[in-house]
């Protein structure tokens, strides 16, 4: 099996941010993409796109928070909000300014609203 250039790699993880990254953040977020050993990587992405769990979401029995950001462009607000409306005591919260990773965008409120929520349970 041939990888993806890192070219590849480095666009995912561009990706994953709202605004675009300068040179030494494209290649910190590549750098941390490569650690990750190639069997180890294929696992996580089945992991979490082959299995179809909508089907137990309703059943859910936790309080769930969803995070969000805006300019999510990997998956997509509408899954959120589909979440949201599915999984029973779930709270969508969504990021006006953060793309896939609204706790590396806006850490501050991250983790105050992290902090918020589980001090709520």
């Amino acid at each position: 099996m041939q990888l993806p250039s890192t070219t590849a790699f480095a666009d995912f993880g561009a990706a994953m941010f709202a605004a675009p990254l300068d040179d030494e953040a494209r290649a910190r977020v590549l750098h941390e993409i490569l650690r990750c050993r190639p069997t180890t990587a294929t696992a996580i992405l089945l992991s979490q796109t082959l299995p179809d769990a909508r089907p137990v979401l309703d059943d859910l029995a936790l309080p769930t928070l969803l995070v969000w950001g805006r300019d999510e462009k990997l998956i997509p607000l509408a899954a959120g909000e589909w979440m949201r409306d599915h999984v029973p005591r779930s709270e969508l919260v969504v990021f006006e300014h953060s793309g896939h990773c609204p706790m590396l965008e806006e850490p501050a409120r991250f983790n105050e609203l992290l902090a918020a929520f589980a001090a709520g349970l």
